[in-house]
């Protein structure tokens, strides 16, 4: 990804990014909160090696003898054996599993200490759960160490063992059991102490653990719905999407849905000045040009395309140009309705009848010209596609500067495609939010293959960003200063 790219991701993306981290942080909080604290105690075992005067173990070969049993030493807390011996010390109605769950032991690297943690909800029963394992395991690594068969063992018979000589283990001479005696030894070192403060991750501990796992489970869920998501939204999705020059990006204005006409006469408007922008665009399409057809389309219903035709044609009429708006699509008609202009004549009447053109052209008092769509018909295609349509957009392009058409989605019908075919140029009119990578790409296509010229694109209803002041660059009164 391009840092416009990522800017923009993170732009559309942050509530996604935030929302998510807020649940798993509140989630964390309240399990830390309120789960029950847990103590801990420990202490520490040292592992000896019994040194045999002048026989087979120095006290060079003891500490390496201690020091490679004690990982192996370690791992004995997990064993059946020393867990029955811990519960029965305790004595307390402790079960071999709560020793399972409650007590490790680590050796420490390249040391002879063997570190036994026990941890409990209780700081008393952690401490005394710790003082026994230490206690037995001492006891139990001294007995499976011995040179022979443990104190209860009455047999007789000789027990082979082995002495560490020479950086080696080797066989040693034969001895009676009951002769035996410990080869490693475990003492304790310290005694555990009564835990005063939780040992465990705080509450606030769990929360911060919580909103950093949000933040990264946000940020992948984000990318997933982001690269998912194939809607237009900003003008960078449209320059990725299509080689068409961008005419201008309108702010999303919820003025529109009942005005439909942007206010070009009061004050600032960054609707109006979007429209302008549009309109100074459309002015360098196709400059050698002295009249020019304009059609305004879009891929689907509902993108804002008459919106955008009548305030195209205002921005042109407000930039002193003489343009009409002719309403050519036939299926669902809303130029008159939206400028207020009665449905009677218009164009069926007009291309259907002996009608003149003058007849059926309404002006309004703001010097803007309208052709209606007249009265419904059952074959608009047809009509659009006929020798009739060209000879009237060619008669209305010499007594008008532009000749704005409103047409029905490429996507829906084909009365748009048909109509291209006849004008300069096309502007196709694309819903932040709601249109399609895919579907634009359609659109384009479709007037590709008739070889249908098309100036560019409006992105409508965007989503942008207020401005916190702007330059409001008017005339001053006669006699101010300059």
């Amino acid at each position: 990804m391009e840092l416009n790219q990522i800017k923009t991701f993170f732009k559309q993306r942050w509530l996604i990014i935030l929302l998510v981290a807020v649940v798993f942080c509140i989630a964390g909080a309240a399990y830390g909160f309120t789960k029950k604290p847990q103590y801990s105690s420990s202490g520490t075992l040292y592992v000896s090696a019994a040194a045999e005067k002048g026989g087979t173990l120095n006290q060079l070969q003891a500490g390496q003898a201690a020091q490679a049993m004690t990982a192996t030493y370690a791992d004995l807390i997990n064993t059946g054996a020393v867990e029955e011996r811990i519960a029965d010390k305790l004595g307390d109605g402790t079960t071999v599993q709560d020793i399972q769950r409650s007590v490790t032991a680590k050796a420490r690297k390249e040391s002879v200490l063997i570190d036994i943690t026990a941890t409990g909800q209780d700081p008393q029963d952690a401490q005394r759960l710790a003082d026994a394992s230490l206690e037995v395991m001492g006891a139990y690594v001294s007995e499976i160490s011995r040179n022979g068969a443990s104190e209860d063992d009455k047999a007789d018979a000789d027990q082979t063992y082995y002495v560490y000589e020479n950086g080696e283990f080797t066989v040693a001479p034969k001895k009676s059991k009951k002769e035996g005696k410990s080869a490693f030894y475990a003492e304790k070192l310290n005694v555990p102490q009564v835990p005063t403060a939780p040992s465990g991750p705080s509450g606030w501990s769990y929360a911060a653990g919580g909103l950093l796992l949000g933040l990264i489970l946000g940020f992948f869920l984000a990318l997933i719905i982001h690269f998912a998501d194939r809607r237009l939204r900003t003008p960078e999705d449209v320059d990725a999407i299509v080689d068409l020059p961008l005419l201008a990006t309108v702010p999303e204005d919820a003025t529109l849905k009942d005005k439909k006409l942007a206010d070009f006469e009061s004050g600032y408007s960054r609707t109006a000045e979007a429209y302008r922008e549009m309109a100074v665009n459309l002015s360098y399409m196709g400059i050698d040009k002295d009249s020019k057809t304009v059609m305004i389309t879009s891929p689907d219903a509902e993108s804002g395309k008459t919106v955008t035709t009548i305030n195209a044609a205002s921005a042109l009429v407000e930039a002193g140009h003489k343009v009409i708006v002719a309403e050519l699509d036939l299926r669902r008609p809303k130029v008159a309705d939206y400028l207020g202009i009665e449905q009677g004549r218009g164009l069926s009447n007009l291309l259907n009848s002996d009608m003149t053109t003058q007849d059926a052209i309404i002006t309004r008092d703001d010097g803007l010209s309208v052709l209606p769509a007249g009265n419904s018909l059952p074959n608009p295609t047809e009509i659009l596609s006929s020798h009739r349509l060209e000879v009237l957009l060619n008669e209305l392009k010499r007594d008008f500067d532009y000749v704005v058409l409103d047409t029905s989605p490429v996507l829906v019908a084909a009365d748009a495609v048909a109509v291209a075919k006849h004008v300069d140029g096309t502007v196709i009119v694309v819903n932040a939010g709601k249109t399609s990578q895919d579907q634009l790409v359609k659109t384009v296509s479709a007037l590709e293959k008739v070889k249908a010229p098309i100036f560019g694109i409006l992105l409508g209803r965007a989503k942008l960003r207020a401005k916190k002041s702007h330059y409001n660059y008017q005339p001053e009164p006669q006699g101010s200063k300059a």
